[in-house]
């Protein structure tokens, strides 16, 4: 590795990958790609993730009661939405690793919470599901634009050696910030109705976009054509061990498909109400968040085979247990089980992409990762409305064993020496 020369606004360092390029102001003086956790792009990243995803994620936890109360649909309805939305992030959104090659990943950011604030402002102001279903899809590119780009941005301005760490930082805010803002949004829903919870979710994603437009430094990718980017992804996807990592990642996320659709009405027949919903998503928080910076550290330490293996063998564990419970406390408990393990798979699946790709192809193997995310997720949908009319439970063992099919992954998600970093 050596570096280029560096002015007060621009650093370039290389690798046998080829030349990457960061850029970022600080007053009078640039700062590298981090050293620490402390760095300014890596706090102003974490901030823009807390508060748009705070918007949004309670909104997914209550999409399908909004459907069947709000907007005259059934569960049926419910996962036929889920399945749209996330079939366009399994398709549409492998664009954004070509958008992160045109523009950079901050822009390509910024698109991905535009769109999902439009979504969330439709939820607020129509009143049938079919305007809704219409939309589906482009909110889904819009969520694989957000995945990929701000875990890629993560990526690239953290060093190998504390992947983990930063993942774990950003799962734990993923996941505890909608902890927060979810009580409040059932609250909201229960005394002024899904409309005005609506609004105030887009508003919150809106408040998110701008600190991104305004306040986040680029990292300035290398552009590439179109043609170039397609064959970087399949490329990409061409190595053995990324192909076990999209595997796994479609895996784990059935389960996550199934939880999303069923749990928020399975509370509310248990005798619970909206406010209990909102009780569900911070118990998921606290679940699924607190142990996350523990976890990324561990991996950094260990490895992250072993701690994935873990994580998947309670993940499904928590999964029948939610098929078999019929009261608010276990649902609440295995809900919390269940979203540590989500919380896992989020924290140390971006870091596996980072080990086993050359720092070249990380925007391809991240929209590689969240393509996958959205194909699991709308399974767990599909088998979610297949299954209900025989056993409204029977979903949660098809999530379950998905949980069983990504441990079999486990063994090809070595870390791979690719002799690049970025600059200490």
């Amino acid at each position: 590795m050596h570096y280029g020369t560096a002015n007060w606004h621009t650093l370039v360092w290389q690798t046998r990958w080829g030349n990457h390029v960061v850029t970022t102001t600080n007053g009078s003086r640039t700062d590298t790609v981090a050293k620490t956790l402390g760095n300014r792009q890596f706090i102003l990243v974490i901030a823009a993730m807390s508060v748009g995803i705070s918007g949004w994620f309670p909104i997914n936890s209550f999409l399908s009661l909004i459907v069947r109360d709000e907007l005259g649909g059934s569960v049926g309805s419910a996962a036929l939405l889920l399945i749209a939305i996330q079939s366009g992030t399994a398709t549409l959104g492998l664009a954004s690793g070509a958008c992160m090659r045109w523009i950079g990943t901050r822009w390509t950011y910024a698109l991905g919470l535009a769109g999902m604030a439009m979504f969330t402002m439709l939820l607020s102001l129509t009143t049938g599901v079919g305007a809704v279903l219409v939309a589906a899809p482009i909110m889904g590119m819009s969520l694989g634009l957000h995945w990929a780009a701000s875990q890629t941005y993560v990526l690239e301005i953290t060093p190998p050696s504390r992947r983990g760490l930063a993942m774990g930082v950003m799962s734990f805010v993923i996941i505890a910030a909608p902890g927060v803002t979810g009580i409040g949004f059932g609250a909201l829903a229960e005394s002024f109705g899904f409309g005005l919870m609506a609004g105030v979710a887009s508003g919150t994603i809106g408040v998110a976009l701008l600190l991104v437009v305004l306040c986040l430094p680029s990292t300035t990718a290398r552009s590439q054509g179109a043609r170039q980017a397609r064959g970087n992804m399949l490329r990409t996807l061409g190595n053995r061990q990324v192909l076990a990592m999209v595997i796994a990642r479609a895996s784990t996320t059935v389960a996550f498909g199934v939880v999303v659709l069923l749990t928020g009405p399975k509370l509310v027949d248990a005798g619970g109400d909206l406010k209990t919903v909102g009780v569900f998503i911070l118990v998921s928080a606290i679940g699924g968040a607190f142990a996350q910076i523990a976890i990324g550290h561990l991996s950094d330490a260990i490895g992250r085979q072993g701690v994935f293996a873990l994580s998947l063998i309670a993940g499904a564990a928590a999964a029948v247990g939610l098929a078999r419970s019929n009261d608010i406390v276990p649902l609440l408990t295995f809900s919390g089980v269940i979203f540590l393990a989500f919380g896992s798979h989020q924290t140390l699946l971006p870091a596996i992409a980072g080990d086993i790709v050359e720092p070249g192809r990380i925007p391809a193997a991240m929209a590689l990762q969240t393509s996958a995310f959205g194909l699991g997720v709308a399974a767990g949908a599909a088998a979610t409305a297949v299954l209900a009319s025989t056993d409204g439970n029977a979903a949660f063992y098809a999530g379950a064993a998905g949980m069983g099919i990504a441990l079999l992954t486990v063994p090809w998600l070595r870390r791979v020496a690719t002799d690049a970093s970025p600059p200490s």
